[in-house]
């Protein structure tokens, strides 16, 4: 029976697509108890299937804008989809509700997934995408070039692709760069280069505890992963404590 359509949801529109994909689990599978890969699977989705726009609650508004609570009570923002060890997210449509919330619900699925010791990696893009929900139908350039991009990071991260970045920027919110670690220095293959990564630490207790526990399910050139995600982590977290200390001083 086909899906019934969501209101509010168009086929095709210019949207925000982010793909994550869980790393090492080709191994993971052929390694472990089909049971434990099952659990582990599970364990995330109350998480996918809880995917709500309601943590933006009380986020300054632009003015004239209709209220948080009488938007989210119209429709739905973010769409999880899920297969096998990927995740893909789409938002409604290209609007700055839509922009915040694939930043909240990337970030907060990802962190989920680091604590559960299921290291990801993803990407985040922007343009036209086809959502047809009645016939299961998913397609557009967002998820190739995020797809593509994810591939060549070698860090448990989400980066931007340059057609999600040039969006944000439009915007010039301070929300969406207070979520964003602008201008890091992402290890690809044998180099660096410079992209803005999504600040997923904020909705971690402890990530770097957390990261370091990845230690204990990889060895050899894919520690290199952890190395490079502990050391944006701790990067993170000192820009972060010099920030807030600048702000104590001011107020002197």
């Amino acid at each position: 029976m086909p899906k019934k359509k969501e209101p509010g949801w168009k086929n095709t529109c210019e949207r925000f697509v982010a793909f994550l994909d869980i790393m090492g689990f080709k191994d993971m599978v052929l390694r472990k108890p089909h049971y434990e890969v099952n659990k582990l699977l599970e364990s995330l989705q109350p998480d996918i299937r809880n995917i709500e726009h309601t943590a933006i609650i009380g986020m300054k508004m632009r003015k004239g804008q209709k209220s948080i609570e009488e938007q989210v009570q119209t429709r739905r923002v973010i769409r999880p989809v899920s297969f096998s060890d990927s995740i893909i997210l789409i938002s409604v449509d290209n609007s700055f509700l839509s922009a915040v919330n694939i930043l909240l619900n990337t970030g907060w699925i990802f962190q989920e997934a680091i604590t559960k010791g299921l290291p990801m990696k993803g990407a985040i893009a922007y343009g036209e995408m086809t959502v047809d929900i009645e016939n299961s139908l998913y397609f557009g350039k967002p998820l190739i070039d995020a797809y593509e991009l994810h591939k060549e990071f070698q860090i448990y991260g989400v980066g931007f692709h340059h057609t999600a970045q040039e969006r944000f920027d439009l915007e010039k919110e301070e929300l969406l760069y207070g979520l964003v670690a602008e201008d890091y220095s992402v290890p690809i293959q044998s180099r660096k280069t410079t992209h803005h990564l999504l600040d997923w630490t904020m909705f971690c207790e402890n990530p770097e505890n957390s990261v370091k526990k990845l230690y204990n399910s990889v060895s050899g050139s894919t520690r290199l992963y952890v190395d490079n995600t502990l050391k944006f982590v701790r990067e993170i977290s000192q820009k972060k404590a010099e920030l807030e200390a600048k702000e104590k001083q001011a107020k002197k």
